[in-house]
């Protein structure tokens, strides 16, 4: 999937799609951002890295849910 936008300094962009849930687990969502200078961030390392990549945990149904504070309490919106 590719998002194209220009989002100026200090502002946010929502990128959404819907697709079907896989079986419980760990989801993580690698994604590559290109900068209009040309610069890129990729956004791929582990959790705890410089450039980690988004993880989803899917749960059963019932099953035990976190807030995103609760899943890592260092990531934070501004």
């Amino acid at each position: 999937i590719t998002w194209k936008k220009e989002i100026k300094p200090k502002e946010f962009a929502l990128f959404t799609f819907t697709a079907h849930n896989p079986q419980p687990g760990a989801l993580q969502w690698k994604a590559h951002q290109t900068f209009a200078d040309g610069s890129m961030r990729h956004w791929i390392g582990e959790r705890g890295t410089k450039e980690p990549a988004s993880v989803t945990t899917i749960v059963p149904k019932g099953g035990a849910t976190t807030t995103p504070a609760q899943a890592d309490p260092a990531h934070k919106h501004p």
